[in-house]
């Protein structure tokens, strides 16, 4: 089972209450793509335009910096050869 999900439409993790994703999140998912930032940065991206529509739609006063939420963490990690 996963944990860490985010709630929709807050984008909140379930498991710890932070925004998503969370430091826990972020660590796993680094876990499970250590050599493939390419593929990270998709899979984020596709999360990034779920959370764009989201607070479009649902969003109530300042809508926080949504690119370095989900893909701006995942281009500053060192990459390993």
């Amino acid at each position: 089972m996963e944990t860490h999900r985010a709630v929709r439409p807050s984008w909140d993790c379930e498991d710890c209450a932070e925004p998503w994703p969370c430091p826990d999140r972020k660590a796993g998912l680094l876990a499970e793509r250590p050599f493939d930032r390419l593929t990270l940065l998709l899979f984020l991206s596709g999360f990034l335009t779920e959370a764009i529509d989201d607070f479009a739609r649902n969003g109530t006063g300042t809508v926080p910096d949504l690119y370095d939420r989900f893909l701006g963490w995942a281009l500053r990690v060192p990459s390993d050869p």
